[in-house]
């Protein structure tokens, strides 16, 4: 696979290796976001929200740069670039958008499942900075799983230099951190989100490994 991944092959060993280690990170966040289910920890997160957000209130400055990044995250963001991917190697980019059609329904179903409520609906000093004010279930955040497989898979699909692995990763979790900023989400939404783009980005990977589809 290393032909695939050369950047990350020599970043992080060999390419099983980094698989490995990716795989095990998505699902240490996906499982650590289901902790709101212990007692407590949702009023806890929503007081933290409601402190986090007052103090932000005094640099609008810092809200407005979250609501300008926050149309990364968006399915149609998410969907122009697959067209891209797709035009650089049909066959990767088809299972690219494969892989997030399969964890976009694992997300649906625990939002439908779980039904949690946004921390602005829950309380009244919780404001929705985002543009387009969500209504749809809070568990987990789908925002955060498409940027997270986009942060992964872009580069390398366009075989990027090393220091692109590090933007799109930044761009990543500024974009988690701004879903929480902008009272729409928990901070544990964020982490079942981010923990299902990274592991859809790992299964894509290794179907596109399986099929040797060189990048």
């Amino acid at each position: 696979m290393a032909h695939v991944l050369p950047g990350l092959a020599a970043i992080y060993g060999s390419s099983s290796m980094k698989l490995t280690w990716m795989t095990s990170i998505g699902l240490l966040l996906t499982l650590s976001g289901f902790t709101f289910l212990i007692s407590d920890m949702n009023k806890n997160e929503l007081l933290w929200i409601e402190k986090f957000q007052i103090k932000l209130s005094r640099s609008h400055k810092v809200i407005v740069v979250f609501r300008e990044i926050w149309v990364l995250g968006t399915t149609a963001v998410l969907i122009s670039s697959l067209m891209i991917m797709a035009m650089r190697n049909l066959s990767a980019g088809l299972i690219v958008a494969f892989s997030y059609l399969l964890f976009a329904s694992i997300e649906k179903l625990l939002k439908i499942t779980f039904h949690r409520q946004r921390p602005f609906q829950l309380s009244p000093a919780i404001q929705s900075h985002q543009p387009k004010t969500p209504n749809d279930p809070s568990f987990p955040s789908g925002d955060t799983l498409r940027i997270w497989l986009l942060a992964i898979t872009f580069p390398l699909l366009f075989a990027l230099p090393d220091f692109a692995y590090i933007v799109t990763s930044l761009i990543a979790l500024l974009v988690s951190a701004g879903r929480i900023i902008l009272g729409v989400h928990f901070p544990t939404d964020t982490l079942t989100g981010s923990g299902l783009g990274i592991l859809s980005a790992s299964v894509a990977l290794v179907l596109i490994n399986h099929f040797h589809l060189i990048i």
